[in-house]
C-alpha cells in the first residue's frame, strides 16, 4: 500500500480541524451530501455522462439497518463507534432498536458531556458512553466534563467488543494500517468490524467543488488535510488481511453536485467552512462565515 499519508501529521490538522467544540462541519457535510446527492441525472447532464441510477442515501442509517438486522436488539451486547463527532450514526442506531452497549470514541471530545446527556434522554434503555481515544490505539477513553477536563480513564481492553464501526475516518488518521490492527485488536474473535470512506472520484470532486467556490467568494483554495486512503485502498487492505475476512463490499456514488443557486452556495458554505480556511485573497482576513 503506498504511504502518500505518512508525510503529514493528519492527527494534528484533523485535531484543528474540529478545534471550537460542537463539529457543525461534519454535520454540515453530511446534510449537503444527503440534500443534493438525489439529483444524479442532473449531475450527469452538467457533467457530460450518462446518468449511472445513483439514488440518494443515508448510508449511516443504512449501516444501522443492517446492523441491527444483524444481532437483533443487542442486549447484552457491546459495541464502539470510532470517530462518533455529533454522534450521528449512534442516534440511528439507536433509532433502529438497538439496547446494547454503544461507546462513542473521538479526538474532539467538548461536546461529549451534552450528547452523553441528550442520548441518555432520548434512549433511556440503552447504554451510551462518550470518551475521548484515538483510532490508531484505542487504548483508553478519556471521559471529560463539561470545561473539557478528564474525570475518568477507562481502559479498552483487548476482544472487549461485539461490533466496531468506523464510518469516513480512516482518511483523517495519519496511518489507516494502526487503525485496522487497532480495531482488530478490541473486536472479539469472529465479531463484526464496519468500515467506510471515500471512494477516490468523490474525495476529488469534493475538493473541485472547494475550489470552484473560493473562486466565487474571492478566496484561497482551501487545502485538503485528508490522506490517500481510498475505498478501493480499504477494500484491497481487508481482503489481503490475516485479521480481517472480508463479508460484504458496498459501493458509493462519486458524485456531490451543488446547484449554483443562492440556496446551493448558501448549504455549501456552511460545508466549506470544514475544508480548512477560507481566506480572502486581498486581506489574509477568513471570510467564508460572513461573505
Amino acid at each position: 500500500m503506498e504511504r502518500q499519508y505518512s508525510r503529514r501529521n493528519v492527527k494534528k490538522e484533523t485535531l484543528e480541524h474540529y478545534k471550537g467544540g460542537w463539529p457543525v462541519s461534519a454535520d454540515a457535510r453530511r446534510n449537503l451530501y444527503l440534500k443534493y446527492a438525489g439529483y444524479p441525472e442532473d449531475i450527469a447532464t452538467y457533467r457530460g455522462e450518462r446518468g449511472n441510477g445513483y439514488i440518494s442515501r443515508d448510508m449511516w442509517n443504512e449501516i444501522a439497518k443492517s446492523l441491527t438486522n444483524h444481532i437483533g436488539e443487542g442486549r447484552g451486547l457491546r459495541g464502539i463507534d470510532v470517530g462518533a463527532s455529533s454522534g450521528y450514526f449512534i442516534r440511528q442506531l439507536l433509532s433502529e432498536g438497538f439496547k446494547g452497549e454503544i461507546v462513542g470514541v473521538d479526538i474532539e471530545t467538548g461536546h461529549q458531556p451534552f450528547l452523553q446527556w441528550r442520548m441518555s434522554q432520548e434512549f433511556p434503555d440503552a447504554t451510551v458512553i462518550f470518551g475521548g481515544s484515538d483510532a490508531q490505539s484505542l487504548k483508553n477513553i478519556n471521559i471529560v466534563d463539561d470545561d473539557n477536563h478528564t474525570t475518568e480513564v477507562l481502559e479498552i481492553r483487548k476482544n472487549s467488543f461485539d461490533f466496531l464501526t468506523e464510518l469516513f475516518v480512516l482518511y483523517h488518521v495519519p496511518d489507516p494500517e494502526k487503525a485496522y490492527w487497532a480495531a482488530h485488536k478490541v473486536v472479539k474473535p469472529g465479531g463484526i468490524a464496519i468500515f467506510s470512506g471515500r471512494g477516490s472520484l468523490n474525495q476529488n470532486h469534493l475538493w473541485n467543488l472547494g475550489a470552484k467556490a473560493a473562486h466565487h467568494f474571492d478566496a484561497t483554495i482551501p487545502q485538503s488535510f485528508y490522506n490517500h486512503h481510498s475505498i478501493d485502498d480499504m477494500e484491497n487492505f481487508l481482503e489481503n488481511s490475516p485479521h480481517f475476512e472480508l463479508l460484504d463490499a458496498v459501493s458509493q456514488g462519486n458524485h456531490l453536485w451543488i446547484p449554483a443557486t443562492d440556496e446551493g452556495w448558501a448549504d455549501y458554505r456552511a460545508a466549506l467552512m470544514s475544508l480548512g480556511p477560507l481566506m480572502k485573497k486581498r486581506t489574509g482576513k477568513r471570510s467564508a462565515a460572513s461573505t
